[in-house]
């Protein structure tokens, strides 16, 4: 089985507390709401929000995917980290058994810092698509970024 890593980092105009709150534990209220278009639903299906919580999204009609399930293994509020896996849903389609996703937000003096750290683990005699990481990236940053910009235009959420 193979692991192949991506790391991508961006600043954000909003306080790492802040987009801390909307991407990771308030996720499944607020992408939902921030996204409609992408996402139907987000519900936890197992946990209270902490390490072990289990968390599953319903597409919109006319994605390439229907769902995805998601598992929090670590989350450290206070310094704004938190080791999701992916482990359910079309994302992981036939050549992956898991997607693990390590979020780091770091405050700036005028935002954040986001570093996501994502490792796509290869099922036995796979070959890796990079066409799945160039997805899974591109969805992340339409995400982030319609985030950024709902907390900026509502900066009474998430506080």
């Amino acid at each position: 089985m193979g692991v192949f890593t991506t790391v991508e980092e961006a600043t954000y105009r909003v306080p790492a507390h802040r987009m801390f709150k909307a991407l990771v534990t308030e996720r499944q209220i607020m992408a939902p709401k921030v996204m409609p278009s992408f996402f139907n639903s987000m519900e936890i299906v197992h946990g209270d929000g902490g390490v072990g919580t289990v968390k599953k999204a319903t597409f919109a009609q006319g994605l390439p995917f229907k769902t995805m399930s998601l598992r929090i293994d670590a989350l450290d509020t206070e310094n704004y980290y938190v080791r999701s896996t992916l482990f359910e849903g079309e994302m992981i389609g036939d050549t992956l058994e898991k997607i693990v996703h390590e979020i780091k937000m770091e405050p700036l003096e005028t935002g954040c810092k986001s570093t996501v750290r994502s490792n796509y683990h290869l099922k036995p005699g796979a070959v890796f698509n990079e066409a799945v990481a160039e997805a899974t990236k591109m969805h992340s940053q339409m995400l982030n970024k319609a985030m950024e910009e709902y907390l900026l235009s509502h900066p009474d959420v998430c506080v």
